[in-house]
């Protein structure tokens, strides 16, 4: 790059840069008008300008400014080699600010509360890195490549340490939404995070955990009371998120279908992912959920009661979900009764587990397990599902099949997990053992031990234990003299 005085007249000359072998050039102006130090300072930003733009990274603040600060002669000719944008396309200088794009992205959302959370945590990261009075427009597709990287290890918003690759796949997948967003809206021309911005997004294998049945009644037996056996309960058997989905659980949102269990269905309004509805899939949720509505009886009372839930609930208090520390919760309870450690992610692997279990030995269709339980066969395919051991299997396949010494494969003590929670239940609540003896004499089908079959259901269909085809008993059919289970096989 040249600094030259170019001969304008016969008495005129004017400064002019030049580089890429006089291909490119920017007449300063007269030598008239700018000594010949003024020039030289205009030749330095401009060499700085064009080195920045040929490694790929964004202006600095002092580029930015000098842009700003030139005639529109000089504007219209950094236009022209690419060092700047048009001036009439602009907003605001300030309403290109990386903060105040963040904030009217915010603003045109309606988020649940998970997402909600998961969006601070992104948008913390990029404006931490970034900056909040950084143009949007000025971060460079280098930048946004090397952002992964940057993320994992100075992502954390508390303490010390590395982020998981699952966190930072997460977080990038929210900004780049973000700038398409930012795209469409004409904010900026394309989306540098669309092309070769990578993440490790696969899960960490060597934190899944399929729970065992063994391990499935050392959960339960860990318990304090009704409430705690009941979460956990739920989130083993029917793969519920305690904190996020049973938050706004009311008395009303359970149909218990006059003891029918493979009608019975439960309405989860969950933070994370909005409202759906799940069957309760067998009589040992059914008898559980019975125990939390005889404890509140109110249509509209919630079932999970507490300070710290009361206040997560209060649209006015600042605590969330987060502030419960389930994990660690049950797991000290589960290290103090048994002497061991609990697994790692126990909600995010007791999930995983019923998910598996519903796909790979009851034979559902993703889609169905999708609408049920709130994740689409993407996410189930990516996260949950995992591979089952012969152990494990042949555990599962055992709820099917009769109870030896019977006739006719008869049986007289409902499913196995039934079995589970009574044991479980004499040892934790003894004193609720008789009041969920009579909820258990009260059903009629017992729900998940007999859903061998797989059907299909349309999209946009929610889909019941009947409508998926298979036999609607789920199990067998309580006669109301002998109360003798009968299989359907």
């Amino acid at each position: 790059m040249t600094l030259v005085k170019r001969k304008n007249g016969p008495n005129s000359r004017s400064y002019r840069v030049t580089w890429n072998g006089n291909k490119s050039w920017i007449t300063i102006g007269t030598c008239d008008r700018y000594d010949e130090k003024a020039a030289r300072e205009f030749d330095r930003m401009i060499m700085s300008m064009v080195a920045t733009k040929r490694i790929g990274q964004s202006f600095d603040s002092k580029q930015i400014d000098f842009i700003a600060s030139v005639d529109d002669k000089v504007h219209s000719q950094l236009e022209r080699e690419g060092l700047a944008r048009e001036r009439a396309a602009q907003r605001a200088h300030s309403a290109y600010h990386l903060e105040k794009v963040v904030a009217e992205y915010r603003t045109s959302r309606k988020d649940p509360y998970g997402t909600s959370k998961v969006l601070d945590a992104s948008f913390t990261g990029l404006l931490k890195k970034f900056g909040g009075r950084k143009d949007i427009r000025d971060i460079s597709s280098n930048e946004a490549k090397a952002f992964p990287q940057w993320l994992k290890r100075n992502g954390r918003l508390d303490g010390e340490g590395k982020l998981a690759d699952s966190t930072v796949s997460k977080r990038i997948e929210r900004v780049k939404s973000f700038f398409l967003w930012a795209v469409g809206e004409k904010i900026v021309p394309h989306s540098v995070f669309a092309y070769g911005v990578r993440t490790n997004s696969g899960p960490m294998k060597d934190r899944q955990h399929l729970v065992t049945l063994k391990e499935s009644e050392m959960l339960l037996e860990s318990q304090d009371n009704l409430q705690n056996f009941a979460l956990a309960v739920l989130a083993r058997f029917l793969g519920v998120r305690p904190a996020a989905d049973c938050l706004r659980l009311r008395n009303r949102d359970v149909v218990f279908a006059g003891g029918d269990c493979s009608r019975a269905e439960i309405t989860l309004d969950s933070v994370k992912t909005g409202r759906r509805k799940c069957p309760l899939f067998c009589d040992a949720v059914y008898i559980v959920l019975k125990l939390l509505c005889d404890r509140e009886p109110k249509p509209d009372g919630f079932l999970i009661k507490g300070s710290i839930w009361d206040r997560i609930r209060d649209p006015h208090d600042d605590a969330d979900t987060g502030s419960l520390n389930l994990s660690v919760q049950f797991g000290r309870r589960y290290s103090r009764k048994h002497g061991q450690d609990l697994w790692q992610k126990p909600f995010v692997n007791t999930r995983s587990t019923v998910i598996t279990e519903l796909s790979k030995i009851y034979g559902y269709d993703q889609h169905s397990i999708g609408i049920w339980l709130g994740n689409t066969p993407e996410i189930q395919n990516q996260h949950y599902l995992q591979i089952m051991d012969d152990d494990h299997r042949e555990a599962m396949l055992k709820w099917r099949e009769p109870k030896k010494g019977s006739s006719k494969g008869s049986r007289t003590d409902g499913s196995h997990l039934s079995a589970m929670v009574f044991r479980a239940l004499r040892k934790v609540c003894p004193e609720l053992v008789t009041a969920a003896e009579k909820h258990a004499a009260d059903i009629t089908k017992i729900g998940l031990n007999g859903m061998f079959e797989s059907a299909e259901v349309p999209l946009g269909e929610s889909p019941s234990v009947q409508s998926r085809g298979g036999p609607s008993s789920g199990g067998g059919t309580r006669t109301p003299d002998t109360r003798i289970m009968i299989p359907v096989l």
